[in-house]
């Protein structure tokens, strides 16, 4: 039919171009008949290497009470992120359409499609400045020695910490030395190109990028393990040290329930993004299981590396900075006699692969989004060339405090804060608007198979957990600081953002709330509940099977499984079936051949156009 069709188009010339089943299809959306590639699984699990795994959870697990946070976060993030992980998969491989686009089952609550982008934007504003920070000390420590001659007391000559160092260094305010300032800016500018260059081409670059950069980042981590952990287990005795008085603590709890979205990325919108693009014909629930524990197993081996690291110098650290793990990496590296400018040269070369994977599925997120509200109006690289300029931009100015103050902002008061209130208002507006029963069909639909009970349960009390936690947090912990009282601009500055992003939800709900063409305010707030006539899947076929399984369903209460989705393993089968049988007799694969036919070739055609004229 198809080779029929393209001989119509062209009846003086043919151009035949056939393809092998191994190329990818991924672009032309839910059409794609063929298994997921080692791009797509590694594109599923670089995540789980991302900076929130790398440098935030060793922070909080010293400072939060070592093996006890450890085994609390290892918890949350077994019984909340698979279910909340293959929740988001399949709405992304039923939607097929990014996280904003998926409101258009509860459009009252479009704005937190919304928050949920802004807060992948705000992450990505500051890993490029630890990113840049942690090139600079790889940069200098290949250039050595070990310690760096720029942070040595000019008269006694004795070395200076790592946190007083970068401060010396780095961190100098341009009105003081615009000589490091410059550094800091030519080094946040080639990375922030780098990454435009890793997401320019949509999912095919982020697949490149996932191959080109977790492999390397897993040989490294495997090799830093075996150097440190032959060198002495001193620093491991704290950490496999369990206590009962961090569990009885609520700040124990608060901060290991906001490392899991860091961690996980759940609520940051990339897992439904790259379900609807990349992996929408995995399975979702294997990919749900393998990304949470390969996601655990690479937090536990950073924690390990951390406090190898670490020692019997528990007691040099009063306060743990936003950079504490870059600042050990130095010290560590300065004290050590053998090989210590390899293994910190090693260590500083990971965090920033470690960057790259994190920075790639959020600039992806964003992109997808924008391309997708502004219906492909622009070319996707050049919302991601824009996107990465005004990244560079507000990443040099939030350089400009002393002391990383804005970054300790972003973290603390707004990121945390937000993507555990939209994760709780998704599940509200899925599970409790939409309907359990609804979103089960669906759901079941997507799979091809009845889901258990055990998931509506959680995911039914998943939003009731995370708000009352949330809230406790607002009246048991500091509103000013986590250790010790921040400046007053900085926490006012993040609450005041905080505010913003809820300020977002509302304005976007009141206008979707004035948009329904109702008569009285309850009407209208009762339709801007309900799906909008264009909820569902995009692609037309995939939609059309999903209205026959609906009306089936709400007709006869029964679920017919015949009407399984494109991409289900029956229906691949078949195609591919159906495919080899047709292309046997054609040419070998990726062959182009162009056939020259004579005018008169379609006599009748050209006899009918004759007539039309």
């Amino acid at each position: 039919m198809i080779l029929e069709l393209v001989l119509l188009r062209c009846p003086f010339s043919l151009k035949v171009s056939v393809y092998s089943f191994d190329d990818d299809f991924s672009e032309l959306g839910a059409g794609c008949w063929f298994c997921p590639s080692f791009s797509t699984i590694l594109a599923a699990l670089s995540l789980s290497f991302s900076l929130g795994n790398t440098l935030r959870l060793p922070r909080l697990v010293l400072s939060h009470g070592g093996g006890t946070f450890l085994v609390i976060y290892i918890g949350i993030t077994v019984l909340f992120g698979i279910p909340l992980a293959f929740l988001e998969i399949v709405l992304g491989q039923f939607c097929q359409q990014g996280t904003t686009k998926l409101w258009r089952a509860v459009p009252l609550l479009k704005g937190v499609g919304y928050v949920k982008v802004l807060c992948s934007f705000l992450l990505a504003i500051y890993y490029p400045v630890v990113m840049a920070i942690s090139l600079f000390y790889g940069l200098w420590t290949v250039k050595g020695p070990l310690p760096f001659i720029e942070c040595a007391h000019p008269l006694l000559h004795q070395e200076v910490l790592g946190d007083s160092c970068l401060e010396k260094t780095f961190l100098t305010p341009p009105y003081k030395d615009i000589m490091w300032f410059s550094v800091n800016v030519t080094l946040l500018f080639l990375l922030w190109a780098f990454v435009m260059l890793c997401v320019c081409r949509g999912s095919k670059s982020y697949r490149t990028a996932a191959l080109f950069l977790t492999l390397p980042l897993i040989g490294l981590i495997a090799a830093l393990l075996s150097m440190k952990l032959t060198q002495g287990y001193e620093g491991l005795n704290a950490l496999l040290t369990f206590s009962w008085e961090p569990v009885l603590r609520f700040d124990t709890w608060y901060y290991a329930m906001v490392q899991f979205f860091f961690s996980t990325h759940i609520g940051f919108g990339n897992l439904t993004t790259c379900a609807g693009n990349i992996y929408s014909k995995s399975s979702a629930f294997w990919v749900a299981v393998g990304y949470i524990f390969c996601n655990i197993a690479a937090g536990i081996g950073m924690v390990v590396l951390v406090y190898s690291w670490l020692g019997d110098n528990f007691a040099t650290w009063h306060q743990i900075p936003i950079l504490f793990v870059l600042t050990l990496i130095y010290d560590a590296a300065s004290l050590q006699s053998n090989n210590g400018q390899l293994w910190a040269s090693l260590a500083y070369l990971m965090i920033v692969l470690s960057g790259f994977t994190s920075m790639v599925a959020l600039i992806y997120t964003i992109v997808v989004s924008i391309v997708v509200e502004t219906k492909n109006k622009w070319r996707s690289w050049l919302i991601t060339a824009a996107i990465c300029a005004i990244g560079f931009i507000l990443g040099v100015a939030i350089m400009l405090p002393e002391k990383l103050k804005f970054l300790h902002m972003l973290d603390h008061y707004v990121i945390g804060h937000m993507v555990a209130m939209s994760t709780a208002l998704e599940l509200v507006g899925f599970l409790w608007v939409y309907g359990v029963d609804t979103l089960c069909n669906d759901f079941e639909f997507v799979l091809g198979y009845k889901l258990s009970k055990i998931w509506n349960t959680i995911w039914f009390t998943t939003p009731i957990f995370l708000v009352v936690v949330e809230v406790s947090s607002l009246f048991l912990l500091p509103l000013n600081g986590e250790d010790v009282e921040d400046d007053r601009w900085v926490y006012l500055t993040g609450w005041f953002m905080y505010m913003f992003l809820w300020l977002i939800i509302i304005v976007v709900g009141l206008w979707q709330l004035c948009a329904q063409v109702d008569y009285n305010l309850a009407q209208k707030l009762h339709s801007s509940l309900k799906p909008t006539r264009n909820w569902g899947p995009v692609d037309p076929l995939y939609r059309h099977g999903w209205v026959q399984w609906r009306d089936s369903y709400q007709n006869t209460g029964e679920r017919d499984f015949t009407l399984k989705r494109r991409g289900t393993r029956d229906y691949t089968h078949s195609i591919k079936s159906e495919q080899r049988y047709n292309t046997m007799s054609l040419p070998r694969p990726n062959s182009t051949y162009v056939v020259q036919l004579p005018e008169n070739y379609w006599p009748k055609a050209q006899q009918k156009k004759s007539t039309l004229s």
